[in-house]
């Protein structure tokens, strides 16, 4: 069983974020403390499991980081980057892709865009697989479908 998970965090539209967690109360805590919101003003979203590998590779580059920035914590053997903000490795090792359209940065990832616009403003969006099945309620549920029936799906739609 996988110990960590990767979620998207919503506070006040210009905050959201991914955090890394074992569960949604400690990825909305995390949020919550590094940014002064009461708890019950984030929702956490969960999005993918994180494979158990990714947690020593994470931990290892924080420990090279900390003996740099912050020396005085980087002997302590109980020294662990999770649960934290993701990094943009762990999110490429996940699948996301990026992007700046028109000044706004896009991360994509499992069939959902996450923006940020100019402003800070915070927003998502379904594409793909999993908007056409939310537009066509017919059709299998998203979350039961198989990436490569989704992508057979998706290609049977471009076609038409």
């Amino acid at each position: 069983m996988v110990k960590w998970k990767l979620y998207w965090v919503e506070s006040d539209g210009y905050e959201d974020c991914f955090v890394v967690a074992k569960n949604s109360r400690s990825a909305r805590s995390v949020e919550a403390n590094m940014n002064g919101f009461h708890i019950s003003d984030t929702k956490a979203t969960r999005i993918i499991d994180i494979p158990d590998e990714y947690e020593e590779k994470a931990d290892q580059k924080f420990r090279k980081w900390s003996k740099v920035h912050a020396p005085e914590q980087a002997t302590n053997h109980d020294l662990h980057q999770w649960p934290w903000y993701s990094d943009k490795w762990l999110l490429e090792e996940l699948g996301a892709q990026f992007r700046i359209l028109e000044e706004e940065e896009q991360t994509l990832l499992r069939d959902v865009v996450y923006a940020r616009k100019v402003n800070g403003e915070c927003y998502t969006y379904n594409i793909g697989a999993k908007a056409i099945a939310e537009k066509n309620e017919w059709l299998p549920h998203y979350n039961i479908m198989t990436r490569s029936q989704g992508s057979t799906l998706l290609n049977s739609f471009l076609l038409l």
